[in-house]
């Protein structure tokens, strides 16, 4: 009996958090640390999101991913040398936030984006042509299925030689 109960008020306390936290984010106030190059302060009335140094570096990598059409691996390179050491494949992650280019998307809002508060690291139009470039297939590759019977298990096959 006392276990169904703890369950009960643990599904009611989940409830509330989730119905908080999305009222929270359609309001424009973000309820986790803020992302990779801002700095967040929040009081119980206001909450600011400034771009910060790492900001900076990261809008000039957005950049060059939009005007330079660079790879990761080569914005990782020359970001580094700049300061920032990031994996490219963080940079992917980066590239694909909203979060940078003023817009909140979060696990509580049910596949719903919506306008943030937050100082816009990059245009929206910057945003959407790096994320074009990042849909693009760069290298060539193809996923081959010829298993029916697992479809999941593929092979790849070079475009330039054909082997698989």
């Amino acid at each position: 009996m006392e276990l169904m109960f703890a369950r009960y008020d643990n599904a009611a306390k989940s409830r509330m958090v989730k119905d908080n936290g999305r009222k929270a984010l359609l309001k424009g106030r973000w309820i986790h640390a803020a992302p990779r190059g801002f700095d967040m302060k929040t009081t119980r009335t206001q909450q600011s999101i400034q771009v910060n140094a790492e900001g900076k570096l990261i809008r000039k990598a957005f950049l060059m991913k939009a005007e330079q059409n660079l790879t990761n691996e080569e914005i990782r390179v020359k970001m580094q040398a700049m300061g920032l050491n990031l994996s490219k494949q963080r940079w992917t992650d980066i590239f694909r936030n909203p979060f940078y280019c003023g817009y909140f998307s979060h696990p509580y809002l049910q596949g719903e984006v919506i306008r943030g508060q937050q100082e816009q690291l990059v245009s929206e139009k910057i945003f959407l042509k790096v994320n074009e470039l990042l849909s693009q297939n760069h290298n060539g590759y193809e996923h081959k299925t010829d298993k029916e019977y697992a479809p999941l298990l593929g092979t790849l096959k070079c475009p330039v030689c054909g082997k698989t």
